[in-house]
């Protein structure tokens, strides 16, 4: 089953069929697909890796790159993250109180706080103050934080309430919050022109990683009357309805296991932890209460979570197991190491379908395209690297094979008939057409329909040697990037990826976002409430950063930035250089020669 996020609805479809040296290049489609209405056989039981290609560039005629150089090495914040040193700032009131003193920002949340033109007069107050306090207490549901906090006038004082509100008003007016998320964001976004006006390198690099988010339903057997049951033990009247959900780690390992095949992998069978990928047969929406019924095997079952998406998986034993919930998508910038934007999808979308979304979502934010973006090996597909390429992005993510005949390390480029030299060698870098030494880059233009990189030769042997070069992308996008996989933007942007997954412990232990068991997921169901609290938290942390920042008048505790050095930049890719020879020429095994006799 494959299920694209509504973001796109309403959006004006993507042009298609873009030419490249004569011939169609396919690109990033299916972002734009609306959401389950009617039944669907899924292609493919995997929801991490395969999907429909990519085919939205842009709704833009023009997208504004980030000013910064993408030859540029990006600098780091040290602990621009860390909030130990503002856990007085955390508390309720002082929490409350350090926002209101922030002008542009309540300006913004005043557009979540639009009353309804019927019925009668509400109650004065402010009901984000209020919500951004619920979100930092670490209460998954709104009762127990309402029950710790109903008796403390200081805080409902603070938030503008002329008296406490009741546990019925609280949770309407935080439902009602959901389709005011724009507010949050526009908050958040104000934030981040304040940092790119002193750093421009925000939002320049950012890193991309999800993870996933459990959701407070069980999947049950439901199969009706006149509908054949597939289940033996169904016929006993004992027999168990609510099916067994595997934990969330045991999900994860076989989606990261997905992730380190090849494309064209069939991934219907794997295992790992325990568990064996599988797919359901047939998916509709029950027009009696909105929920998803699902049929694997003759057998229906049904999940009241009408915006989750459903996985399928067979035990050790046989048994059907069903994990049901949403993938947290994040964007991380690499220069303060503080989330840029978080969008929450299904688990039955692709998360490479959902790719452009979380992209634009970030140049919503920083009004800019990122020079470069790292990711994992479930973002290492062509119609990504296409994406990027087209877009002016440069593609940090590790190799991956195509097919399984294809080698385990990146082979060099193919040679053009009547030719000598291949078109660019192991690491993508164009080569030299008249002498063949390793080209070196100069830049890259064009985007969109004709992305080429510009190089010269590194020796000039000859004197069509010292003319600039150019190939086109379309020859390879997962060869031939806009970036040099041997330059030390590359190497530090690569090196600074794996810091940036702290981010999924962070707003799990700070804020709740991205619950994995039973005592941190949220307990609303639906898409909405989990997006205006990831929504909520992204805009926490930038308030937090501009406190420690000293943009409020406090003193700042954030260091200057700092910079990998070019020789540890230069260890780095001579230790992975090494790694890689030895995966292209394996040592082979020898045997063991026989002691000689001793003598006499």
């Amino acid at each position: 089953m494959r299920r694209s996020p509504d973001t796109n609805a309403g959006r004006a479809p993507a042009e298609d069929g873009l030419q490249e040296h004569g011939s169609a290049t396919k690109t990033l489609s299916g972002a734009g697909e609306g959401r389950l209405t009617a039944a669907q056989t899924p292609t493919s039981p995997d929801p991490h890796i395969s999907g429909p290609t990519l085919s939205r560039i842009s709704d833009k005629t023009k997208r504004r790159l980030s000013p910064v150089r993408t030859s540029r090495v990006p600098d780091h914040l040290p602990n621009a993250s860390r909030l130990s040193d503002l856990r007085a700032w955390r508390g309720p009131v002082t929490l409350v109180t350090a926002i209101k003193g922030m002008t542009p920002v309540m300006r913004f949340l005043e557009s979540a706080c639009a009353t309804s033109r019927h019925g009668r007069k509400r109650m004065p107050g402010h009901w984000p103050l209020a919500y951004f306090a619920f979100v930092v207490s670490g209460h998954p549901d709104i009762e127990p934080w309402y029950q710790t906090i109903s008796e403390n006038t200081d805080f409902w004082s603070a938030c503008q309430f002329a008296r406490v509100p009741s546990y019925q008003t609280v949770y309407s007016r935080f439902v009602e919050l959901e389709d005011h998320r724009d507010g949050f964001r526009a908050a958040t976004r104000h934030l981040i022109k304040r940092a790119q006006a002193e750093h421009e390198q925000v939002g320049a690099v950012i890193h991309v990683d999800g993870t996933e988010e459990e959701t407070h339903v069980a999947i049950t057997h439901d199969c009706r009357k006149g509908e054949q049951c597939g289940r033996k033990a169904c016929k006993s009247k004992s027999a168990p309805t609510r099916i067994e959900r595997p934990s969330t780690d045991s999900v994860t390992a076989v989606r990261q296991l997905a992730a380190t095949l090849p494309e064209d992998h069939d991934l219907r069978g794997i295992s790992a932890s325990g568990l064996t990928l599988d797919e359901f047969d047939e998916v509709t929406i029950d027009p009696d209460d909105g929920s998803i019924r699902l049929r694997i095997n003759g057998c229906w079952y049904k999940c009241r979570d009408a915006d989750a998406g459903a996985r399928a998986y067979t035990s050790a034993r046989g048994a059907y197991r069903f994990w049901v919930g949403f993938n947290n998508n994040k964007a991380v910038d690499s220069f303060t190491g503080l989330p840029l934007a978080i969008n929450v999808i299904p688990a039955d979308v692709n998360e490479s379908t959902a790719y452009p979304d979380l992209i634009e979502a970030v140049e919503e934010m920083t009004g800019v395209v990122p020079r470069a973006v790292s990711g994992d090996r479930g973002l290492s597909l062509k119609k990504v690297y296409e994406y990027n390429t087209r877009a002016g992005i440069a593609s940090v993510f590790p190799y991956r094979r195509t097919n399984g005949y294809a080698p385990e390390t990146m082979p060099p480029g193919p040679i053009p008939q009547g030719a000598q030299y291949p078109l660019w060698d192991e690491d993508g870098d164009p080569t030299c057409p008249h002498c063949g030494s390793n080209g070196v880059h100069k830049g890259f233009v064009g985007t969109d329909a004709k992305p080429r990189v510009r190089f010269y030769c590194s020796v000039g042997t000859f004197p069509e040697c010292e003319r600039e070069h150019k190939i086109s992308c379309s020859h390879d996008f997962t060869a031939l990037l806009p970036m040099s996989r041997n330059s030390n933007a590359y190497t530090a942007t690569a090196m600074s990826h794996k810091n940036s997954e702290r981010v999924h412990k962070d707003m799990r232990t700070r804020y709740r976002v991205g619950g994995k068991d039973l005592s941190g997921r949220i307990k609303r169901i639906g898409q909405g409430a989990r997006q205006l609290r990831a929504d909520a938290a992204v805009l926490l942390e930038w308030v937090m950063f501009t406190i420690r920042m000293g943009w409020t008048g406090l003193p700042r505790v954030i260091e200057a930035p700092i910079r990998p050095s070019a020789d540890e930049l230069q260890s780095v890719r001579e230790k992975h250089r090494r790694a890689t020879s030895a995966k292209r020429s394996p040592r082979k095994k020898s045997r063991r020669s026989r002691a000689p006799d001793p003598p006499g």
